[in-house]
């Protein structure tokens, strides 16, 4: 699952902070422990050697026994005198012996054939150092929730540059002949960043240069012989009349050269930067599709219209002509029989179809550049050069379609 970099910042900064806190915290209690046994031990240990050298030293010594330290000499291992838990610990230092509901610290030492027990009662010293525990686990708690906090403002700070920097990129203008983005930036790191996409955007705009003079130069070269070709074939298309199946080739060769003229225009038209402000009627050019000498009289005759509303789009006529006559000629061609219906309600234009449909693999990819498919196909490039006429002046176009029940598509000027 992909992360953000404030994400990773603010998590490896807690994930430092929080080990060096509890390594530090972990520290402190070792060592408070450490100091409170060698305090305890050392008390004990006191108290209870000079009990043992002036009882062995013969004197008649009171064993002492105050709220925090009792001691207790027994005969045996079963003395009665001394209480249960306290004749159970063990020779030398022993911590926590649970007696009359406290803690107590044992030190239990020989003294000749006895055994002397110094109990020093700890309830009070453990009790503190639970609530100090439990205080410095509660401080690594707060200190990592600030160290969060601190953190996410931190990484913020940190990667506003860089979002300062991706919001700039995300609002360029689709023309970015000239922009650079190194000027925008006052950090190293997103200068960097910046200075390599400006080389990006270089080669970007070389290659669409070379791209717009190569369609350009193509567009105008492709005018002098499809004039040739269409003057030609219309001076033979006079002469032909007395031989139908002459006459029949030639129109094949009008309506293809028409075809090639119409998609040299929406080359050089896409290849121009700018948009112009001719406004065009729609609903007037779907009229006149049938009209258009790329289609057979058979097949224009399949041609219905609902064209009652009237909707007018700011761009060039050969663009909206472009797109109806290719979305017109491909519904023709996909659907051999039955009407083809244009239909305009509001800014929506509708082609529908009653052929075989598509399925969803080929409708999916129907509008890609070179993709064709089935015995009708084209060349694939109809309904690219539609997308982009599309794509160019911001219009939607919607495909619909299902095996068996025919194709819709829609275009919202």
């Amino acid at each position: 699952m992909r992360k953000s970099l404030q994400f990773r910042l603010v998590r490896a900064l807690v994930i430092i902070v929080g080990a060096v806190l509890m390594l530090g915290t972990l520290a402190t209690v070792i060592v408070s422990d450490w100091l409170e046994d060698s305090v305890l031990m050392e008390i004990t240990q006191r108290e209870g050697d000079a009990i043992a050298r002036a009882m062995l030293a013969g004197e008649d010594v009171a064993l002492p026994r105050t709220s925090s330290l009792q001691m207790f000499v027994a005969e045996n291992a079963q003395d009665p005198t001394v209480p249960a838990a306290i004749r159970a610990a063990p020779a030398g230092h022993y911590d926590e012996v649970g007696w009359r509901g406290g803690t107590y610290h044992v030190y239990r030492r020989p003294l000749n054939e006895r055994w002397l027990y110094v109990a020093y009662d700890i309830t009070a010293i453990e009790r503190r150092e639970d609530v100090f525990g439990l205080l410095l686990w509660v401080n690594v708690a707060l200190a990592l929730l600030l160290t969060g906090a601190a953190g996410i403002i931190a990484a913020r700070l940190t990667i506003a540059p860089i979002a300062q920097l991706a919001h700039c990129v995300q609002n360029l203008p689709a023309q970015t002949q000239g922009q650079r983005l190194a000027t925008e930036c006052d950090t190293d790191e997103t200068i960097i960043i910046a200075s390599a996409l400006d080389r990006h955007l270089e080669r970007i705009e070389r290659l669409v240069e070379r791209e717009r003079d190569f369609t350009t130069d193509a567009s105008h070269e492709l005018r002098t012989p499809l004039a040739v070709i269409l003057t030609t074939a219309e001076l033979l298309e006079t002469r032909t009349a007395d031989h139908p199946a002459l006459r029949a080739q030639i129109e094949r060769i009008l309506r293809a050269a028409r075809q090639m003229s119409e998609l040299a225009d929406a080359l050089l038209l896409l290849a121009r930067e700018d948009q112009g402000d001719e406004t065009t009627r729609v609903d007037e050019v779907a009229r006149t599709v049938a009209a258009d000498a790329a289609f057979t009289p058979e097949a224009a005759t399949r041609l219905q219209f609902d064209l009652d509303d009237e909707l007018a789009v700011t761009a060039p006529r050969v663009a909206v002509a472009t797109v109806v006559q290719n979305l017109v000629g491909n519904a023709l061609r996909h659907a051999p029989t039955g009407p083809v219906v244009l239909r305009l309600r509001g800014r929506c234009l509708e082609i529908t179809d009653h052929g075989p449909g598509m399925p969803q693999p080929i409708r999916e990819r129907a509008l890609e550049r070179a993709f064709h498919a089935g015995a009708t196909a084209g060349s694939g490039f109809g309904l690219y050069i539609t997308r982009r006429l599309c794509e160019r002046f911001g219009w939607h176009i919607r495909l619909q379609s299902d095996e068996n029940r025919g194709t819709r598509v829609a275009i919202t000027f």
